[in-house]
């Protein structure tokens, strides 16, 4: 994910990597065959408190 960032100029970026658990062959206990979406619902939670509580942008330089 580093080359990234040759493409977002001076912009903050973020990349996730969810290759490994992003699809399963078969089901299992833990669910369906297919696209498992890893860290989807972890990362939708985390986005809509964050913008509820700052209801903006902020850089996380403006947190600390």
């Amino acid at each position: 994910g580093q080359f990234i960032e040759e493409f977002v100029e001076k912009l903050p970026w973020l990349h996730l990597d969810i290759a490994g658990p992003a699809f399963i062959e078969s089901k299992s206990k833990f669910g369906s065959a297919g696209g498992t979406g890893a860290g989807t619902r972890l990362l939708y939670e985390f986005i809509k408190n964050f913008w509820s509580q700052y209801g903006r942008a902020v850089y996380l330089e403006q947190l600390f």
